[in-house]
This record gives structure tokens, C-alpha cells and sequence, in this order.
């Protein structure tokens, strides 16, 4: 590498770890750095680097007001990369190793000053010491940008926090065509040639995931009405499911299903809304947890199960 070159990579990373638009860095401190690291040049050489590098698309701007100095205008600010962050320490896919690993990464996208804005929030409790969900991740993104049918094992944990595999061990070959976020947890979306459906599957509770060789026929796909068909990540046929809400839920219910829901009709503490959604025992849950603020107007199915619901728990705890 030529002495040229090696100084341009130098200015870069000093200026990437030292500068920002609050603490630029004049000329004079910039020669120092680079002597540090046993570059001796000039002036001129080093407005040489900068040029180079705002010709080769990094921004290296000059603040003229004091304190005066050269600063690299970084991709992200602080209040951004805390939103990355954030998703990061709350997502319990990721082991802790990928989550300090990817941590770690992001923070060296801002300046040393900067990184002391950074949020020090403790990573979740609920995270597993070891992982590999980002190499499953690169899989199968590999998997959907080639088209290919992928196999895996699925499992789930018993008492003891065992693995144990679904289906006998017998593994699973399916179509993957979109990897998705919630609650904390990455899932991918496979379609099932053999079930001519599409359900959704926690990355984090793949083995031995494979690419095959098998190119897949694709079939239409739209992951919007997919994610609208599906409550926290459980999917199946779209009802709809019209309710008395009390007012105070409306917030709630907004943040829940968002334009999800159409509500009809205003009363004095109340409101009607009618929402399309799956009615698997995961949303029977929700409306359970605000027994006393929300009633079912229909279908009638879902009235029945929660008759069924309520009778079963009186009888358990009248005795």
C-alpha cells in the first residue's frame, strides 16, 4: 500500500472516531493523530486525504466558527442509533453473544464523544447465552433471494428446558419468503407446497437449518395482508370480529390493530369497533385480559368459547 493511501485510511478513521459536528478537529491535532500512529506528513498531504475522501462520497466538512476544525459527517446520530439499539437489547431471538456482537459493530457508526450518549440499557433477561439466529438469518435470505426450499428441524422446550423436535424429529422442507419482527422475535415466513398455505416459524427454534437444491415454484405472496392476517405472529383465516369497547381502551386498541379496525359508532363511555384478525387462542387471551371492559358482539363461535372459557374457570375455582 502506498504511503498516499495509508495516510487517506488514517485521516478517515481518526476523523470516524474522534470527530463530529460538536467536536471537529483542527488542523494542527489531525498532523498529531497521525504521527501518533507513525504517519509524519504535512499540510498539504493531509488536505490531500480529505479531498480524496469527499471525492470518494465521505463527507468531510469544516466548521468555521470556533472551535474550528474538520469533522466526518456521520450515517447515523445518536438518537438513531439508540432506536437501533433499543431493538437489539429488547429482541430475545438474538443470543447474548449476537446481541454484544452486533452492539459492539454499531456503535464504532458514530464518534467515540457521541458513543457516550449511547444508551447503557441491560440486555433482556430472557436471552439465550448461545445463538446462532443471524447465521439463520443469512441463510435465508440466501434461500429467498435464490428461491430455494430450505430444511430445518423445529423445536420446542420441555420442564427441564430440554430441546425437544417436533414431528418424531422428522424435519421440515418448506418455501421461505419473508423475514419478519415481533414482539422481540424474528420469524420467517415459509409457504407449504404439501398444505398449500403459509405459516410463520421462530427463527431462534430452527436446527440444522439447510439449503437444498430444490428450486421453488413461487406462488402469490403479499406481506402486508399476511401481516394483517396474523395476531402476534399466529396466522390462519381473517374474521371479523365486532366488539363493544370501553373508551378507555381506544388507545390501546389503536396501537394493537391500527388500521386494522373500523370503528362505527360512538357512545358516552363506549365505542363499536369491527376488527379482521385471527381468532386463535392467542387473541381470545387478549380480549380475556380486558374481561371487563370489552364485549363481543360476534361472531357467535367466538361468544361460545368465551362462555366456554368462563364456565371452565368458575367450575375450577368453585371447588
Amino acid at each position: 500500500m502506498s504511503n498516499e493511501s495509508l495516510r487517506t485510511i488514517k485521516t478517515f478513521l481518526i476523523l470516524q472516531q474522534k470527530s463530529d459536528i460538536d467536536h471537529p478537529i483542527n488542523m494542527p491535532d489531525l498532523i498529531s493523530h497521525l504521527d501518533e500512529q507513525g504517519i509524519s506528513c504535512a499540510r498539504r498531504a493531509v488536505y490531500a486525504s480529505i479531498d480524496a475522501l469527499n471525492e470518494a462520497g465521505f463527507e468531510i466538512k469544516y466548521v468555521h466558527t470556533k472551535p474550528q476544525g474538520y469533522y466526518l459527517d456521520h450515517t447515523f446520530q445518536a438518537s438513531e442509533l439508540t432506536l437501533l439499539l433499543n431493538l437489539i437489547y429488547e429482541n430475545t431471538s438474538l443470543s447474548k453473544e449476537e446481541s454484544d456482537h452486533l452492539i459492539q459493530k454499531l456503535k464504532k457508526l458514530v464518534s467515540e464523544n457521541e458513543q457516550k450518549k449511547l444508551p447503557k440499557t441491560m440486555l433482556s433477561h430472557l436471552k439465550t447465552e448461545k445463538g446462532n439466529t443471524l447465521a439463520q438469518i443469512d441463510l435465508l435470505l440466501k434461500a429467498i433471494l435464490e428461491q430455494k426450499r430450505v430444511h430445518f428441524l423445529y423445536f420446542d422446550y420441555n420442564y427441564k428446558k430440554e430441546k425437544v423436535y417436533r414431528r418424531n424429529q422428522m424435519p421440515y422442507e418448506l418455501d421461505p419468503y419473508a423475514i419478519v419482527s415481533q414482539n422481540g422475535r424474528f420469524y420467517c415466513v415459509f409457504y407449504s407446497e404439501n398444505h398449500k398455505n403459509f405459516a410463520n416459524y421462530r427463527i431462534d427454534k430452527m436446527d440444522f437449518l439447510k439449503l437444498t437444491e430444490y428450486t421453488i415454484n413461487p406462488v402469490y405472496f403479499d406481506l402486508d395482508d399476511w401481516m394483517r392476517s396474523s395476531f402476534l405472529m399466529y396466522a390462519g383465516d381473517s374474521t371479523t370480529v365486532t366488539a363493544e369497547f370501553e373508551e378507555s381502551l381506544l388507545s390501546i386498541v389503536l396501537d394493537q390493530f391500527g388500521d386494522n379496525i373500523i370503528i362505527s359508532k360512538f357512545n358516552d363511555h363506549s365505542f363499536i369497533g369491527s376488527i379482521k384478525t385471527v381468532i386463535t387462542p392467542t387473541f381470545t387471551s387478549w380480549v380475556l385480559q380486558f374481561y371487563d371492559r370489552i364485549k363481543i358482539i360476534k361472531p357467535h363461535f367466538l361468544i361460545q368459547e368465551l362462555l366456554k372459557i368462563a364456565t371452565s374457570i368458575q367450575s375450577d375455582y368453585s371447588k
